[in-house]
């Protein structure tokens, strides 16, 4: 999941990492759930009751006005190091209000595989003297390309198929709930108990779908990412409006 913002920074959720400015930073776990939570209510005010919950309680951490002080002037320091200044407005003894000229959400599989792809093919090789050196270098390069060539077609189709494979999971009041069928019943069973499950089905006093996923990295140690979606339907049963809801675990 990448945050394009102002067309200039990319925020990558599972890394937590902002890329722009010709640098590279990393965001501590609280600094980055306050990130997600202020994109997803961007020139809208958000409490700092809300934030504490948000942020810590929900996640089972102790929160306090101590750690939210601290990870605001993280996050400043973080989105001033790429190049975002005076985005991040605080409103004396209430919250907090981001001021981002253009937010884009996107979702690329192939981001981590292109960006290897690219970096490997920027590195320089020394010069060939013969031709015997030259079919030496060729005929390995060729297969390592037409494996990788076979990789974006596999990763291609596989994420493709993905499209067509949510299964129902429950309906909750007006709202049709919806998984990916690769994704573990547990994990979904245990979202919608949490906190943060709750608040996503307590919309549901509308018609609605809602989508839930996660790139399954939490059991290899690494950083799991869930992301889940709810769009309201319009009477002739068309979605109107997508709200999305990307959290992080550490593995």
């Amino acid at each position: 999941m990448k945050y394009i913002i102002n067309n200039s920074v990319d925020f990558i959720v599972a890394e937590r990492k902002l890329y722009g400015n010709d640098k590279e930073v990393t965001l501590s776990n609280p600094a980055c759930r306050l990130l997600l939570v202020l994109l997803e209510n961007n020139q809208l005010q958000v409490s700092r009751e809300a934030l504490l919950t948000k942020v810590w309680e929900d996640f089972g951490l102790v929160s306090s006005e101590s750690s939210l002080n601290n990870s605001i002037s993280s996050l400043r320091r973080g989105l001033s190091d790429v190049g975002v200044d005076n985005v991040l407005e605080t409103v004396p003894k209430k919250g907090f209000i981001l001021h981002l000229d253009d937010v884009k959400l996107e979702n690329l599989p192939g981001d981590y595989l292109t960006r290897n792809i690219e970096n490997a093919s920027s590195l320089k090789r020394p010069a060939l003297k013969t031709w015997h050196d030259l079919l030496l270098r060729v005929f390995p390069l060729a297969a390592i390309g037409l494996s990788i060539i076979a990789i974006l077609l596999f990763l291609l189709v596989f994420f493709k198929e993905r499209t067509h494979s949510y299964q129902l999971y429950e309906h909750v009041k007006k709202c049709n709930v919806y998984f990916f069928g690769d994704v573990n019943i547990e994990k979904v069973e245990h979202y919608y108990s949490s906190k943060r499950g709750e608040e996503v089905l307590s919309q549901c006093d509308t018609p609605a779908i809602i989508y839930y996923d996660d790139n399954n990295k939490g059991q290899s140690g690494g950083v799991a990412e869930s992301i889940v979606s709810i769009c309201k339907l319009n009477s002739d049963g068309q979605v109107n409006d997508c709200k999305n809801y990307v959290d992080i675990y550490s593995g």
